[in-house]
C-alpha cells in the first residue's frame, strides 16, 4: 500500500499526474454554480467587475465646464481613492486579456487547462469537469 502512494507521489511530481485547472469566465458573479470538486484549481473571471468598479468608484458630477472638469479628474485620479481605482481597474482588464489568449468568442465559458478544450454557455464547474474528462478520455489525450 505504501508502495502505491509512493508511485503516486512519484507521478504527481513528475508531472504525469497533475491537477486540472480550469478558468471560468462569467458575465456577473451571480451566474456562479457551487462546486464541490477539490482537485482541480480553478480561477474565476467575473467580466462585470470593471463596470461594477467604475460605478463605485469614478465620480458622479463633474463640471460642466471643461476646464473645471478635468481639474476634479485629475485631483480625483491623484487621490488614494484614484490610485486605488487604477490598480484594480488594470487588475478588472487582466481577465479580458486572457480571454483573447485563450480566444475565447464569449462567456460564460469555461476552460480547461490553459486553453485545451473550452465549453461555452457552462458555469456549473462540476459539470463541465466531466464533460472534459469524458472527451479527454474518448480523445486518449
Amino acid at each position: 500500500m505504501n508502495k502505491f502512494f509512493l508511485m503516486l507521489g512519484i507521478l504527481f511530481f513528475s508531472g504525469i499526474v497533475r491537477a486540472i485547472e480550469v478558468d471560468l469566465f462569467v458575465n456577473n458573479s451571480s451566474e456562479l454554480v457551487p462546486y464541490k470538486n477539490t482537485e482541480i484549481v480553478v480561477r474565476i473571471h467575473d467580466m462585470s467587475t470593471a463596470d461594477r468598479l467604475s460605478e463605485e468608484f469614478l465620480p458622479t458630477e463633474l463640471s460642466p465646464n471643461p476646464e473645471v472638469a478635468k481639474q476634479q479628474a485629475l485631483e480625483f485620479f491623484n487621490s488614494a481613492r484614484g490610485i486605488e481605482y487604477k490598480q484594480k481597474i488594470v487588475a478588472a482588464h487582466a481577465h479580458k486579456t486572457l480571454l483573447m489568449k485563450y480566444n475565447v468568442q464569449k462567456a460564460p465559458a469555461m476552460v480547461f487547462d490553459k486553453g485545451k478544450a473550452v465549453i461555452y454557455g457552462m458555469t456549473d464547474i462540476d459539470r463541465g469537469l466531466t464533460i472534459y474528462r469524458d472527451y479527454m478520455e474518448k480523445n486518449h489525450e
